[in-house]
């Protein structure tokens, strides 16, 4: 190829790369995930095992805006918490929690309690739990500040290993929640079972904001 055609060729060839490229630039939204399932199979491809923790923080925290959490028990385990408030009627919670290795790469990532990779840390079971001989049965809710027009709480039943609330390792619940953060008929009831509070949609921790649904809601739902 000639000098003038090569010349020529460059700049048609980076304007075919300019869609993928700005594609790949697009931050990540947590409004862009339209269901549980979805979010499970998100997490699960764009943070696989060995991902470095900054690139959490980088899209679920600044990109995303949600709220970083520590645990108060485990230096290598953080969560993120984004609310949405879907049109006064429920409180939609994204609780996505993960633990790092030493070098702080990522072992697991949980969404709202369940984990995504199956060759990292599992959910621990409530019969493995029982066994202590201090475990305590409790009723528990999580209060929706702002859903004044429809459910006001969330109910779940919680086992706690050790009875004492202030561990938080050691706490598994059951509940249920809807399986996507959006209005409407198509959104159904689902059991959550044997996740740990700390990660779960029940967690009592705040967010720092409880964002507005973004779509259009049903007439009598007051958004």
């Amino acid at each position: 190829m000639s000098p003038f055609r090569l010349r020529t060729a460059l700049p048609l060839l980076a304007a075919f790369c300019l869609p993928a490229a700005a594609q790949e630039a697009t931050p990540f939204r947590f409004e862009g995930i339209a269901s549980l399932d979805a979010m499970k199979t998100h997490v699960r491809e764009a943070f696989p095992a060995g991902t470095p923790r900054a690139t959490l923080e980088r899209v679920l925290g600044k990109e995303g805006g949600a709220s970083r959490r520590a645990h108060p028990r485990r230096a290598a385990t953080e969560k993120y918490l984004y609310d949405i408030n879907i049109c006064d009627a429920y409180i939609w919670r994204w609780n996505i929690s993960a633990d790092y290795d030493a070098q702080g790469g990522l072992l697991q990532a949980w969404v709202n309690g369940d984990p995504v990779h199956a060759a990292g840390p599992q959910k621990t079971s409530a019969e493995s739990l029982r066994t202590s001989g201090k475990a305590a049965i409790y009723k528990g809710t999580r209060a929706h500040p702002e859903a004044v027009k429809g459910e006001k709480q969330l109910a779940y039943i919680m086992l706690d290993a050790d009875a004492n609330p202030a561990t938080q390792d050691d706490q598994l619940v059951i509940g249920a929640g809807p399986n996507r953060p959006m209005p409407g008929a198509a959104t159904k009831m689902i059991a959550y079972t044997d996740v740990e509070l700390w990660r779960s949609i029940f967690d009592p921790d705040p967010a720092d904001r409880i964002v507005r649904y973004a779509g259009m809601c049903p007439s009598g739902w007051g958004g």
